[in-house]
């Protein structure tokens, strides 16, 4: 045979007391080797034997630390010992412990003595408790160890749920939004959900928390169920939103938990647009100073905290008073500084480079006039060449890119060249010439003028032989901001701007990689400046005489 002997079965039963483990073992031995003696354990030799019951021919012998079985028999063999295993006590737990040998199967019934006690089996692999008597299924191998203490009569105790909010209450035009951390402490018995009285006229958004199954409003209430009951800490966020009237007062949306012993918490208002707000009424609440507020609570927003409100009551309220003004406009495009190069020629016709130091958020055209009887040549912005729409009331609108987000937004170049048709130079007498400029509906915060008139046509030298909302001058002001801004050469500086807005745009073109479009003026004559500074939306031009000294 493959193995001297097996044993299918082993069944332990006994009786457990603080005086020790009385049991009875019945084990069934298939004795396979016919010839010869064999040696079959049983029991470790630590065990006390009180009784044993062998068949004919078997005998009960100790070796190698373990009783053991001689036969010289063959077949199926049935055997029943009585044996005690001492117990010992630690801090009001009984316990017990034996080896056994491997056994196909096996079972242990164990009664227990001491009465309000409750027996457990390690290692069983299943355990079935009828009245005083505990029987388990057992694994092949392996010790079998019982222990017992008195047992702890259940009671149902009602759990008791303490509350703790945090919540943060934005403000908007015709909305408040409430975002609210409650954080549950479950005591006592476990729960499977919880629910929330909401405020009037509130509606639940989102829930967000561990161990949520579900969540629903019914009616005025707010039901979240849980997985499974939870005792110890719970968080959950409940978003909400309400909404108001243009000037009306209104009642902070925090949810009020239901069935709990006490709640208490912290809230604080911001404003996310052009609302004004005030605490119209409080009941059960105090405003406190954001000093005192949570550190969680203030990192939740980074809008300015208005108020800032403690409640210790469930029984609490707090009425705001909104009242929503006129937005008022800002600006959203600005030009630096602009800069026209004007050709004069003798049979009235204006060549005009119009350049132009732009920042713009968010506008889609620049809005411009030109003067009457003009032609547009060419469109640059930002060195890409673009096509100019005209409005109804005949405005030219530019598109724009935005500027870079960076300190005041960044400046990028826009560039016009466009030729008007006026009257012809004359010859024989003096004339008055008047010329008109391109009128922005952004401010500008530099107009300067650079006009280059024939070389046998001369001007006046004085100022007050000019007329018009831009003044005559030598030098232009420095670019550079302040009231003692320093004076250049007004045709050194000219060119300075003229260089730098022409390099801004190839550097544009260049990084898009796009060939610009550009118009070169036939500059010739004699040049004069005029500039203002600050121009806001309004006309432009330049009156003078002028007289004719060529031959």
């Amino acid at each position: 045979p493959p193995t001297p002997y097996i044993i299918p079965s082993a069944a332990y039963k006994g009786t457990a007391s603080k005086d020790g483990l009385r049991v009875t073992l019945d084990m069934t031995i298939d004795v396979l080797q016919k010839d010869g003696w064999k040696r079959i354990p049983i029991l470790p030799a630590n065990v006390a034997i009180e009784q044993v019951t062998l068949p004919e021919g078997c005998f009960l012998n100790i070796q190698g630390g373990y009783y053991q079985v001689l036969t010289q028999k063959s077949g199926k063999i049935g055997l029943s010992v009585q044996f005690a295993v001492a117990v010992g006590e630690n801090r009001g737990v009984f316990s017990g412990s034996f080896n056994r040998v491997a056994s196909a199967a096996g079972t242990l019934s164990m009664k227990l003595e001491e009465k309000d006690a409750k027996l457990t089996v390690q290692g069983a692999q299943t355990t079935k408790t009828d009245g005083d008597t505990v029987t388990a299924a057992l694994p092949s191998s392996g010790a079998i160890a019982i222990s017992w203490q008195r047992a702890i009569k259940e009671t149902l105790v009602a759990a008791k749920i303490y509350a703790e909010s945090q919540t943060l209450v934005s403000v908007a035009e015709g909305v408040i939004i409430g975002r609210q951390n409650v954080r549950f402490s479950i005591l006592h018995n476990k729960v499977d959900g919880f629910s929330f009285q909401l405020p009037k006229g509130a509606r639940v958004l989102s829930v967000t928390g561990s161990n949520i199954r579900d969540w629903r409003t019914e009616g005025d209430a707010l039901k979240i169920d849980l997985s499974y009951p939870h005792i110890g800490a719970w968080n959950a966020v409940i978003t909400t939103e309400k909404a108001v009237g243009k000037d009306a007062a209104a009642e902070v949306p925090i949810l009020k938990a239901s069935g709990i012993e006490r709640e208490k918490g912290f809230a604080v208002v911001v404003a996310v647009s052009n609302v004004e707000i005030n605490t119209a009424s409080m009941k059960g609440a105090s405003a406190i100073d954001v000093r005192e507020l949570p550190a969680t609570l203030v990192g939740m927003t980074n809008q300015p905290i208005l108020f800032s409100y403690r409640y210790a009551s469930k029984d609490f309220s707090i009425q705001l008073g909104i009242r929503k003004h006129e937005d008022v406009a800002v600006l959203r495009t600005a030009v630096d500084s602009a800069s026209a190069m004007m050709i004069q020629t003798e049979d009235g016709i204006v060549l005009t480079n119009f350049l132009m130091n732009v920042r713009n958020s968010r506008n889609q055209f620049l809005k411009l006039k030109l003067p009457k009887d003009s032609e547009i040549w060419s469109s640059l912005v930002a060195g890409k060449a673009v096509n100019p729409a005209k409005a109804a009331d005949g405005t030219l609108l530019i598109p724009l890119v935005r500027s870079g987000s960076g300190s005041g937004h960044t400046a990028f170049p826009v560039e016009i060249t466009y030729v008007t048709r006026g009257e012809t130079l004359s010859v024989t007498q003096e004339k008055k010439l008047k010329l008109e400029l391109p009128r922005l509906v952004s401010p500008i915060t530099q107009y300067m003028v650079t006009l280059y008139m024939p070389q046998d046509f001369r001007l006046p030298k004085d100022r007050e032989d000019y007329h018009g909302p831009l003044r005559f001058v030598k030098r232009f002001m420095s670019l550079s901001a302040g009231p003692q801004s320093a004076r250049t050469s007004a045709e050194d500086n000219a060119e300075r701007i003229r260089q730098v807005q022409q390099q801004q745009a190839q550097r544009a073109a260049a990084n898009q990689g796009v060939q610009a479009i550009s118009v070169k003026l036939p500059v010739h004559g004699k040049p004069y400046f005029f500039e203002k500074i600050l121009v806001l939306a309004e006309d432009l031009w330049v009156e003078f005489e002028y007289e004719y000294e060529g031959d």
